[in-house]
């Protein structure tokens, strides 16, 4: 029985809950639907009003430049009926078209006289030049043979310096090996001297050990004769 109960408080509670939620969702649905038809119920005027704004811009736009060009159309339909104007351009444009040709039959005067220049100059040079080619020839024609006793000249001081170098070398090579043979005459002497000094050295150990050989053996002649003096003794008084 209580486990029925439980179960049906349980399901009605759930009904109790579910219905409490929608309810509040549809509240929440509404109030939003609401919060958006507003929003878009009050952007219409204000849309209208900048389309409108826009419009009248464009007519205000329009006005203005429709009256400046107006206003230019008379400045240009001015001066084009006032004929001096017109008359003093044409006049203007005559004089720079005789300033222009007047310096075009300068610059030509001025090419010709250039021209005329350069041929004399061209003719003298000509003339002048054959006599300078001559000389510059005999002037290369014996630098060519110095040249050709410079090069020979260096040639047999290369071949002298390269003999030299060859003896140098042979000699370097020679004092090389008597630097070896040295080195190992040193080393040799060294190892001898080495060698003399160790057997000195054996000697002196070795006479000191006959040294005191030789001291012990006078102590032992000593003794002996002195036991010899004393049976000697005991065999006289006897």
């Amino acid at each position: 029985y209580y486990l029925c109960v439980l179960s049906v408080t349980r399901w009605c509670q759930r009904l109790h809950r579910g219905a409490v939620g929608r309810a509040r969702y549809d509240t929440l649905n509404r109030v939003r639907k609401t919060i958006t038809i507003q929003k878009f119920w009050r952007g219409i005027p204000h849309r209208r009003r900048l389309q409108k704004m826009k419009v009248s811009i464009i007519i205000i736009q329009c006005a203005v430049r429709q009256k400046l060009a107006r206003s230019h159309l008379k400045e240009l339909k001015i001066n084009a009926k006032n004929l001096q104007n017109v008359a003093q351009e044409r006049d203007k444009l005559r004089q720079q078209m005789e300033a222009m040709r007047l310096e075009v039959e300068r610059a030509k005067t001025a090419a010709k006289k250039e021209a005329e220049e350069a041929a004399k100059i061209k003719a003298e040079s000509n003339a002048t030049s054959k006599s300078e080619m001559f000389s510059h020839q005999e002037e290369l024609e014996q630098l060519k043979q110095e040249l050709r006793k410079t090069q020979n000249d260096l040639k047999s001081e290369q071949e002298s310096a390269q003999a030299a170098l060859a003896e140098v070398e042979t000699k370097a090579k020679e004092a090389r090996e008597a630097r070896e043979l040295a080195a190992a005459l040193d080393k040799k002497l060294e190892e001898s001297t080495s060698n003399v000094s160790a057997i000195f050295d054996e000697l002196s150990t070795v006479k000191g050990k006959l040294e005191e050989a030789l001291t012990e053996s006078r102590a032992k002649d000593e003794e002996i004769w002195a036991l010899k003096s004393e049976v000697a003794n005991l065999s006289t008084s006897a």
